[in-house]
This record gives C-alpha cells, structure tokens and sequence, in this order.
C-alpha cells in the first residue's frame, strides 16, 4: 500500500558524512528485496522510512545507526496470511503500529530505503483538510487515546515547534525477561 503524495524514493545508505541519498529508478528490484526480507521475517509489515526521517543527514540516528526501527508508516508490504486492522481514523498508522505492539505484533521501517513526500498538509485531499482545521494536537492524541500507556503529546521541531506524538517504546512492546529470573 503506498500513499499518494511521493515524489521519489531513495537509497540511504551513509558511509561518509558527506554522503547524500541516491534516488531510486526502478522499483522492482527494491519491491522484490523486500518481499524476500519480508518473507524472512515475522512481521506483520514492514516500510521504508520517510524523507524527514533523516533531517540533518549523516549524523542523524536513522543515517548514522540504520538499523529497524519499530514505527511504520506511509509504505506498508502487507500479507493477507498476516493480517491486522488499522485502527482510527486520524493517525491511523500510528495507532496501529503502537496499539498492535502492546501484543507483541511487529512492525518495522528499512532505514536504508526512503520515500520522499510533499511537504505535511499540503497535498489536497485525504486527512489534509481535516489537520488543518484541527490541527495536529487532535492528530496526535488519536494516538495518546489508543495507547496513553507509551504515547504522550509533547513539542516537535527546530525552529517552528509543533504538537506531535511521542512514544516510549518500553512501555509500548512485551519485555521477555531471561529464564534466570523466573520465579
């Protein structure tokens, strides 16, 4: 399932700081390495990260430590063998990749592969209408009500702050404590 408000999609992979991402041509090959991974994997979904995902380039955590990370958003390999719902109506990959954690269901972004989208709210259409009107303090709490267990709303930004989702993954997934410590 893509989105539609990509422009590209990139390679991320940053050996050196002054390396930049490599747009991407032909997706097939991509689409045909994911789905092998996939198929590895127990995930319920897998995605590639976003653009923004990497602000401030090499030195960022998603370029300088590309490892899988637990959010899923905007690009989504799905399986009708593993099924899941997404849940809401305003934040919904949020939500789902969060609220589906909580049970041990796994949902991972590839750091070394990237979508490039417009810029937030203002491609016409789909929620855009509705987070300009409320705004993504609404957005955000969606998220907060699904989960208030590991997501609070706090400030995100660099310059021009805004009300975004936080999450604290160690109250969000099950902890498997080693066998020593049973009881």
């Amino acid at each position: 399932m893509l989105d539609d408000d990509y422009g590209s999609f990139h390679y991320r992979i940053y050996k050196t700081s002054k390396a930049k991402p490599k747009r991407i041509f032909n997706l097939n090959n991509i689409f045909e390495a994911m789905l092998n991974y996939y198929k590895s994997i127990p995930a319920k979904t897998i995605a590639m990260a976003q653009g923004g995902d990497f602000i401030g380039g090499a030195g960022n955590s998603y370029a300088s430590n590309p490892k899988l990370r637990r959010k899923c958003m905007n690009s989504f390999l799905c399986s009708t063998d593993r099924p899941f719902n997404f849940v809401g109506r305003i934040n919904e990959d949020v939500n789902t990749y969060v609220q589906n954690a909580t049970t041990g269901d796994l949902f991972f972004t590839l750091p070394i592969l990237s979508v490039e989208q417009k810029t937030t709210q203002s491609n016409e259409g789909g929620l855009t209408e509705i987070y300009l009107s409320k705004g993504t303090y609404v957005k955000s709490f969606y998220s907060v009500m699904y989960t208030p267990s590991a997501v609070k709303v706090a400030l995100m930004g660099d310059k021009h702050m805004r009300l975004h989702h936080r999450i604290t993954w160690n109250n969000a997934t099950p902890v498997i404590l080693e066998e020593k410590y049973k009881k």
